[in-house]
């Protein structure tokens, strides 16, 4: 039999910037289903019902650091996640041409986890197009055995706001592995839209972050040395 004694020592949180994000989008008539737009300052997230059609948000984080940080506090091994949230900054789209849907609407979105860290963001831009990268011919394959990592709810204001994940095994592996992770954004509501710094906009603190709170497991002790520790506090 196992007792568990909580250790000292508060939650460490780690903040992540993307390494790799892009906007998907199928465009009106489907026009935009091989276009890549991995190199501009904006994604997106928004419904079929909008002016530019679906578009769906793909980025992906390396959780090496976060690993290595909590080892360091906590011991190789010997932590939890507690939370994971993704902080992403909604901006007014008005001069942004090309994919992007204007205004911002208010709805809701979901946050899926894929199995796939290997997709490349490309480097195209809304007024300069490539095929170098993901696009929405890519989604269907990369989201074969994804797992959802909670809907969310846009309001349709602008700035910084943190959603908080469910945080499944799969995620919790990767991030216990120092692996990198990759999320697709999906819009839930067909009249919602949000556009959304990129990990190449100029203000690196109103990019995507992914920040990881994690705790030290319980301390582990015996039966029998919780019994003795007992009896030595009645006869003392």
């Amino acid at each position: 039999m196992l007792m568990s004694a909580p250790l000292a020592g508060a939650a460490t949180s780690v903040s992540l910037q993307a390494d790799q994000d892009s906007v998907v989008a199928t465009g009106v008539s489907n026009a935009s289903v091989a276009n890549n737009y991995g190199d501009a300052g904006a994604t997106s997230v928004a419904g079929s019902a909008t002016t530019n059609a679906e578009q769906r948000t793909i980025t992906r984080f390396n959780t090496a650091s976060a690993k290595s940080t909590f080892d360091t506090a906590f011991g190789v091994g010997s932590w939890r996640i507690d939370s994971v949230k993704l902080q992403l900054n909604c901006v007014v789209p008005g001069g942004v041409t090309g994919v992007f849907n204007n205004p911002n609407v208010a709805g809701s979105f979901r946050i899926d986890w894929i199995p796939t860290d290997t997709w490349t963001e490309g480097t195209g831009r809304p007024n300069d197009v490539t095929t170098d990268g993901v696009s929405w011919n890519d989604i269907a394959t990369l989201a074969t055995g994804a797992v959802s990592q909670g809907n969310q709810s846009f309001s349709g204001s602008n700035g910084l706001t943190n959603y908080t994940l469910t945080a499944t095994t799969e995620l919790v592996n990767d991030i216990k592995a120092g692996d990198k992770t990759s999320f697709i954004l999906s819009p839930v509501s067909s009249t919602m839209s949000m556009v959304i710094h990129s990990r190449t906009f100029t203000n690196s603190s109103t990019r995507p972050q992914l920040t990881i709170t994690a705790s030290a497991l319980p301390a582990i002790t015996t039966a029998a040395t919780s019994i003795r520790g007992t009896k030595a506090t009645l006869n003392g």
